[in-house]
């Protein structure tokens, strides 16, 4: 089984977010992005895919600016 791991980009750096992730969804109208775990556990973030590693099961996201 492939889970992924989710960092968002910050100033310093990527900050984790969530782990043992199974799912992505993104909302096309309002651009947000559902991650779902594992265990069904929802993770909602307006935020742009910034890159997926497939190898690592790594995603990076950038958040939109409020």
């Amino acid at each position: 089984m492939c889970l992924s791991t989710v960092y968002k980009m910050t100033d310093t750096g990527p900050a984790f977010l969530c782990k043992n992730i199974q799912s992505v969804d993104v909302d096309p109208g309002s651009g947000k992005l559902t991650f779902t775990d594992v265990m069904g556990i929802r993770y909602e973030s307006m935020a742009k895919i910034q890159s997926i590693d497939l190898i690592e099961n790594v995603i990076t996201i950038e958040e939109e600016p409020a």
